[in-house]
């Protein structure tokens, strides 16, 4: 029986930057890619994003990582899938390939996250990342994202037909802006890369080492794209900043 609950919609807020062409669903995930060669006997190169369901045997029930949130307990972020031509999908798989979270990492940090509100048998949980323009002996405010992972508390064998297999945990992330579906890239950067005074700098090995090594190269191509480059210059040079938070962010912090 191919048990599931309808997600909630995922709010809008605040209008975001339009993307470009680049940053819109390109491939579906590294690890479908290798199951697809595996099955064919050949090599796969990466597909559309909306290419359709997965094949038969998607591992949707693997646990990537494991949050210890200090209030919830254990919350796992499994793979899950994404369907873009229905557009219907969960867990990592979905945050990554919908929303540009493309980082395991940054998803567990969000999910450890004591801004909790109560949805029914859900929880939101909140974080905030946001990039500061320095100057003097101060940097100012210029850009924050809200991002938000929903908790699933619920078990189920399925949900849109492909197995969970136990809790669900981790149901989707998403950045809350005015309509625009995916996180800019800098967002999951500012995350997993928070600025040198930052309280929430992680010192655990990272989640991503999970990731298959095409999903690693596809994380390494973002980092190397110019956004990033040119962010982590404007970083070195004291110009700019980035960090994130459980709370929304001040409008002026002090320069590194």
């Amino acid at each position: 029986m191919n048990n599931h609950v309808a997600e909630r919609p995922e709010s809008v807020h605040k209008a975001g930057p339009t993307p470009r062409k680049r940053d819109r669903p390109r491939r579906l995930t590294a690890a479908f890619c290798v199951l697809l060669a595996a099955l064919t006997g050949g090599v796969v190169s990466s597909a559309p994003a909306w290419a359709g369901q997965p094949p038969a045997g998607y591992p949707t029930s693997q646990v990537m990582s494991t949050a210890s949130n200090p209030t919830l307990g254990s919350i796992q972020i499994r793979r899950g899938f994404y369907d873009a031509d229905i557009n219907q999908g969960w867990g990592m798989d979905k945050a990554w390939n919908k929303h540009n979270i493309w980082s395991v990492e940054a998803m567990r940090r969000v999910m450890l996250s004591p801004n909790i509100t109560t949805q029914g048998l859900q929880y939101l949980l909140k974080a905030y990342a946001g990039k500061y323009r320095c100057s003097g002996s101060t940097c100012t405010l210029t850009d924050q994202r809200e991002v938000r992972g929903v908790y699933d508390t619920q078990t189920y064998t399925n949900y849109y037909g492909w197995p969970v297999g136990g809790k669900m945990g981790q149901l989707t992330m998403y950045c809350y802006q005015g309509g625009e579906l995916r996180c800019p890239n800098w967002v999951a950067y500012s995350i997993t890369n928070p600025g040198v005074n930052n309280p929430y700098r992680s010192s655990t090995p990272s989640a991503d080492a999970s990731l298959s090594a095409e999903e690693s190269a596809e994380q390494a191509e973002i980092l190397s794209s110019e956004e990033i480059v040119e962010l982590e210059g404007s970083i070195e040079a004291g110009d700019e900043q980035v960090t994130f938070s459980y709370e929304p962010l001040p409008e002026v912090i002090e320069a590194p």
